[in-house]
């Protein structure tokens, strides 16, 4: 192995070049040539070493931004079910026997 080594890049059997796990969809056979040619990793070229192909220093770069990126859309996703389930008070664990009376339930006791 030759430089930096992206942890979403994956060699396959069928390729002769690193794939982006990153850009993976789901149910698809990336064994299969033709699949594996649509996630292709972008930043690699042939090591003069080891003949073989490798991340390029700039592979550095996509893997911090891809980071980012998959925090900020875990971070939006987040903020839109807190923007779509509001706490209540009948939600707090401190209102959950009130919240059983009004309801005619009765609170099992562990």
């Amino acid at each position: 192995m030759c430089g930096y080594h992206c942890p979403f890049a994956e060699r396959k059997p069928c390729a002769g070049f690193l794939l982006c796990r990153d850009m993976y969809e789901e149910g698809v056979n990336y064994n299969v040539r033709a699949n594996a040619m649509n996630v292709i990793c972008a930043f690699q070229k042939q090591c003069m070493r080891t003949g073989r192909m490798e991340n390029t220093d700039s592979a550095r770069d996509c893997y911090e931004w891809r980071i980012k990126a998959m925090a900020e859309a875990k971070k939006a996703v987040i903020e839109d079910d807190s923007a779509v389930q509001p706490e209540t008070a009948i939600d707090k664990p401190e209102n959950a026997e009130a919240s059983a009376k009004v309801s005619g339930k009765k609170k099992k006791k562990n």
